[in-house]
C-alpha cells in the first residue's frame, strides 16, 4: 500500500480535489455504501449479543476501514484527486506495518479521548480536534509511531500549516462528525427495540457518520498537500508541478522548432528560416523572443542575429528593459558594425542608461551619426548634444566633443535654449 513512484493507470494529471462532496463521486460513493453496510452489520450483531461473530467481524471492518483511510490521506496529500477504489486486495494479510500503526494510532487515542471526556470534555475535544489529525499527519510523513506521538512533532506540523480557511471548515467538519458520533451512539437500536424510527435514525446517524469520516481522511490530506512544501512531503502531483511539465513539454517543442530554423539557416536559407522565426514569435505574442534570441546568436549567423536584434530591442525598451536592451544592442554592433536602431528616440534611452564606458563609447557613437541614421529626426540637435556630453563626462575624450560641438552650434543655433548646453561650452572652454 506505500504510495507509488510513478502514476498509476488510475491517473493521469492533476485534477482539483472535491472534499465535500468527495463521499458523492463515482468513484467513491460505493466505498461509502460498503463501510456503512458492514458497520450497520457489526452494529445489528453486537445488538444481539453475538459476541462471537461481532469481535471478529468487528476486527475486520475496522481494519479494512483504516486501511483504506489512510490510503485516502497519503495518497490525497501526494497530490491524487482519485483514489484506487478499494478491492479485494485489501482484506488479504500484508507485510505494510503502517497498518499496524495506524490502527495503534486510532486505538490509543480513541482511547484517551474517552477516557479525558469523563473528567475533562473540553480537553477531550481539543485532542479529537486538534492533536489527532495533527498526529496522524505526522505519521502520513514521516511514518513512524514514535514521531507520531511527540508533541514536539505535532506542534512543528500544526505551526507550519498556512492559517487560511481550509483549517477552519475542516474544525467545523470535526465537530460536525462529532456530533453524529455522538448521534449515532444514542439511537443505536438494540435487539429489544425495534420501532422503524428508531432503526431508521440509526441507520441515517451511521450513514452520516461513515460519509464524514470519509471526507475528514479526504480534508486531512488536502491540507496536507496544500502544505506539502512546508512539511517536507513528496508531492507526485499538484498544480505547480503540472505547470512544470507543461512548461518543459513546450521548451522541448520550441527546441525541436529552433532546430528546424537551424537547419534552413545552416542550408543558407535565410529568408525561410527567418520566416518561420517571425511567424512563430508572433504566435506566441513575443513571450520566447529571448530564448530564440540566444539560440541565433549562438549559431554565428550574423545576418539573421541581425534582423532579429532590429525587432527585439524595440519590444525590450517598450518593456522598458534596457539593460537587455544594451546587451542585445552590443551584440548587433559585432555582426553588424553599422547597425542602426528602427527608433531615434530609442537611441536617446539607451544613451541615457549606458552603465558602462564601452556601452557610454557605443551609444556616443550612434549618436555621433544620428543626423544620417535618422535625417528626418526632429531632435538631431539635442542628440548631438548627449553625444558630447557622454563625450565630456563620462569618456573625457573632448578633441571628439569639441568638433562635435561645433558643428552642433552652426547647424542647430536653437540648442543653444537646451538647459545643458551651457554648462557642457562652460566645460569646452575651460578645457582649452
Amino acid at each position: 500500500m506505500r504510495v507509488r513512484e510513478r502514476r498509476g493507470k488510475w491517473v493521469s494529471r492533476f485534477q482539483e480535489m472535491e472534499i465535500f462532496t468527495y463521499p458523492f463521486s463515482e468513484y467513491v460513493f460505493g466505498t461509502v455504501v460498503l463501510f456503512w453496510l458492514l458497520a450497520s452489520f457489526v452494529s445489528a450483531i453486537v445488538s444481539m449479543g453475538l459476541a462471537v461473530v461481532a469481535i471478529p467481524a468487528g476486527y475486520a471492518t475496522t481494519f479494512l476501514y483504516l486501511q483504506y483511510s489512510f490510503m485516502v490521506i497519503e495518497h490525497t496529500s501526494r497530490g491524487h484527486a482519485v483514489i484506487p477504489k478499494i478491492s479485494a486486495d485489501m482484506v488479504k494479510p500484508t507485510k505494510d506495518s503502517r497498518l499496524a500503526g495506524v490502527f495503534l494510532l486510532t486505538t490509543f487515542f480513541l482511547s484517551l479521548i474517552v477516557t479525558i471526556h469523563t473528567y475533562y470534555p473540553i480537553i477531550a475535544y481539543m485532542f479529537a480536534i486538534i492533536v489527532f489529525p495533527a498526529s496522524l499527519g505526522v505519521y502520513v510523513i514521516h511514518e513512524n509511531l514514535i514521531a507520531a506521538l511527540n508533541p514536539v512533532a505535532w506542534a512543528r506540523t500544526i505551526t507550519r500549516l498556512e492559517p487560511d480557511y481550509r483549517l477552519f471548515e475542516f474544525v467545523l467538519l470535526q465537530l460536525v462528525l462529532i456530533g453524529f458520533m455522538f448521534l449515532t451512539a444514542i439511537t443505536h437500536v438494540s435487539a429489544t427495540d425495534l420501532s422503524l424510527f428508531s432503526w431508521f435514525a440509526h441507520e441515517f446517524s451511521l450513514y452520516v457518520t461513515v460519509a464524514l469520516s470519509i471526507v475528514y481522511f479526504r480534508f486531512l490530506g488536502v491540507i496536507l498537500h496544500a502544505n506539502a512544501k512546508e512539511l517536507e512531503i513528496p508531492v507526485l502531483l499538484s498544480e505547480e508541478i503540472e505547470q512544470e511539465e507543461e512548461a518543459e513539454q513546450a521548451r522541448l517543442k520550441r527546441s525541436e522548432f529552433v532546430m528546424s530554423v537551424y537547419r534552413e539557416a545552416n542550408a543558407n536559407r535565410s529568408k525561410k528560416a527567418w520566416q518561420m522565426l517571425t511567424e512563430r514569435m508572433e504566435e506566441e505574442a513575443f513571450h520566447f523572443e529571448t530564448e530564440y534570441f540566444d539560440s541565433v546568436f549562438s549559431w554565428d549567423k550574423p545576418q539573421l542575429t541581425v534582423r532579429m536584434a532590429e525587432g527585439y530591442l524595440e519590444r525590450l525598451l517598450t518593456a522598458g528593459n534596457t539593460r537587455l536592451a544594451l546587451e542585445v544592442l552590443e551584440i548587433a554592433l559585432k555582426a553588424k558594425p553599422e547597425f542602426k536602431l528602427l527608433s531615434g528616440d530609442n537611441v536617446m534611452v539607451l544613451a541615457d542608461h549606458a552603465d558602462t564606458e564601452a556601452r557610454r563609447r557605443i551609444c556616443r557613437e550612434l549618436l555621433g551619426r544620428f543626423e544620417s541614421d535618422y535625417p528626418a529626426h526632429p531632435r538631431k540637435g539635442e542628440a548631438l548634444l548627449v553625444a558630447c556630453r557622454l563625450s565630456i563626462v563620462d569618456l573625457n575624450d573632448f578633441d571628439w566633443a569639441r568638433e562635435r560641438f561645433a558643428h552642433m552650434k552652426a547647424t542647430y543655433p536653437e540648442i543653444r535654449q537646451h538647459p545643458k548646453y551651457e554648462s557642457l561650452s562652460g566645460i569646452l572652454r575651460s578645457e582649452g
